[in-house]
């Protein structure tokens, strides 16, 4: 997934889908997945799914969203955002110039440092899929 380019921007890499991407208030929610799509699944999620408008306290912007590089890293992100996940989430590691990290939803409730902060999800893990030589991490990548 790749961020829309701005010049002067920080380089922002996002933990597995890390944003705070709401849907719209007319958009009846999705329920929330209990595991991660399979390829099947992804190719159906990612049908419509071209970009992310991402809403935070200081603002908003668009990714857009590359689901040739990570296709069930990208489809669960857009299920997750789909149903709501992201709401009220903070940005818990910001490291300027470096990194943003988001996406535990125990920062819905704690804004403050705790023992555990970064580790909570959706309650399943998959595969991590790496960047390839032809395809790297370039500033203000999601990953």
């Amino acid at each position: 997934m790749n961020a829309a380019r701005r010049p002067g921007a920080a380089i922002l890499v996002l933990v597995l889908a890390a944003c705070t991407a709401a849907p719209a208030a007319s958009v009846d929610l999705a329920t929330c997945p209990t595991s991660a799509p399979s390829a099947a699944q992804a190719a159906t999620i990612l049908t419509d799914a071209a970009r992310a408008e991402v809403s935070t306290s200081l603002g908003s912007f668009t990714i857009e969203l590359d689901a040739r590089s990570a296709p069930i890293a990208t489809a669960n992100f857009v299920a997750l955002a789909r149903c709501g996940f992201y709401e009220g989430i903070t940005f818990h590691r910001v490291l300027v110039d470096f990194v943003a990290q988001a996406g535990d939803p125990q920062t819905r409730t704690n804004r403050e440092p705790f023992q555990g902060l970064g580790s909570g999800g959706p309650g399943y893990k998959f595969e991590v899929e790496f960047p390839t030589v032809d395809q790297p991490y370039d500033r203000y990548a999601v990953a």
